[in-house]
């Protein structure tokens, strides 16, 4: 029973650990929208745009925070997933 408490209180600290990876998502996303630049969009409806932009135009730390992020939630979701099946393992057991 304790190793079954131990393991829930654990997946909770990971859904907790999830949650706030998501909130940093949608965070990131939202300025991305407000402040990316992209070339090609700008190309294709044939506004010329000048040599230089700003680098924070280019987002490069919130599309880096998106891309550990995702990895980050993946590896979380799997710790998850193991611990349920551990705990329904437990509970036949029990």
């Amino acid at each position: 029973m304790k190793k079954m408490k131990s393991t829930l209180t654990f997946l909770v600290l990971l859904t907790f650990g999830l949650l706030a990876s998501t909130i940093l998502d949608i965070m990131a996303l939202h300025d991305i929208a407000n402040d990316y630049v992209s070339r090609d969009l700008f190309s294709d409806q044939e506004v010329s745009l000048p040599a230089d932009l700003p680098e924070w135009t280019s987002c490069s730390l919130e599309w880096g925070a998106i891309q550990f992020s995702i990895i980050f939630q993946l590896v979380l979701t799997l710790l998850v997933i193991v611990g349920l099946i551990r705990i329904l393992r437990i509970k036949n057991l029990g």
